[in-house]
């Protein structure tokens, strides 16, 4: 499913639209605020794919906190399946990024995954730093 950005600007009240505005400029800072808008239903009616789509591109630019919110999404399952190696994926790029929240969840998520399941989300972090251009960075992760 591939999602779309909207343009509502001439609609959005105030502070939405520079978030708007910014966000498809590319700033991360923006993205990650516009996800929580979007998460919350705040100035905008809640919707998890806006949600998500605002997230996954500030995630993809190494912002710690949507990476975190990324991983929050797949283990609370808000608008998709709830997915725990994606979810575990997601925490291991914030806990990399040496955001506390993300080592904390990983840890809590490896408690409830098999080792293969561990390996699988490893292979989603490959994937997902082939797709933020950071192929230099594999050597981190473990071989499986």
């Amino acid at each position: 499913m591939v999602l779309s950005v909207t343009r509502v600007y001439a609609e959005a009240p105030g502070p939405i639209r520079w978030y708007l505005q910014s966000a498809e400029q590319g700033y991360a800072s923006s993205q990650f605020q516009l996800g929580k808008m979007y998460l919350n239903g705040e100035a905008v009616e809640q919707n998890f794919d806006q949600a998500r789509l605002w997230f996954r591109l500030a995630a993809l630019q190494d912002y710690p906190a949507a990476q975190f919110e990324m991983g929050e999404i797949f283990r609370l399952g808000s608008g998709v399946a709830i997915d725990h190696i994606l979810a575990f994926a997601w925490y291991h790029l914030a806990a990399l990024n040496k955001l506390s929240a993300g080592m904390e969840a990983r840890k809590r998520m490896s408690g409830v995954m098999d080792a293969g399941q561990i390996a699988d989300a490893y292979w989603q972090v490959k994937l997902i730093w082939k797709e933020m251009d950071g192929e230099a960075a594999l050597s981190v992760l473990p071989e499986y």
